[in-house]
């Protein structure tokens, strides 16, 4: 009769279901730093536009600054939501909930 090691078994499937758990938020973070990212870039075309600058006149370093500053300014609002807030303007919570 083959003997069962139930310490082993409990600990092998919490350490697979941790790993599991921590996939699934890298996953989502990694979604909500893409939205970020995107919202950040078409607010710095938009800041462009009402500079009267044309984008694709600006070096990619100079575009990566605007981009970082709007990120930045993302980040800010973000701070001052709740998170149904934060997911609505992420528009993540279709994918969420």
């Amino acid at each position: 009769m083959e003997s069962f090691d139930i310490k082993k078994i409990i600990t092998d499937g919490y350490e697979k279901s941790k790993s599991l758990s921590a996939q699934g938020k890298d996953i989502a973070v990694e979604k909500i730093k893409d939205k970020i990212r995107d919202k950040a870039y078409k607010n710095a075309i938009e800041r462009c536009k009402q500079d009267e600058v044309n984008p694709d006149d600006l070096s990619a370093d100079q575009m990566g600054v605007i981009v970082n500053e709007e990120e930045k300014k993302i980040q800010g609002k973000i701070k001052d939501m709740t998170t149904s807030g934060i997911l609505a303007f992420l528009g993540l919570e279709s994918i969420l909930g």
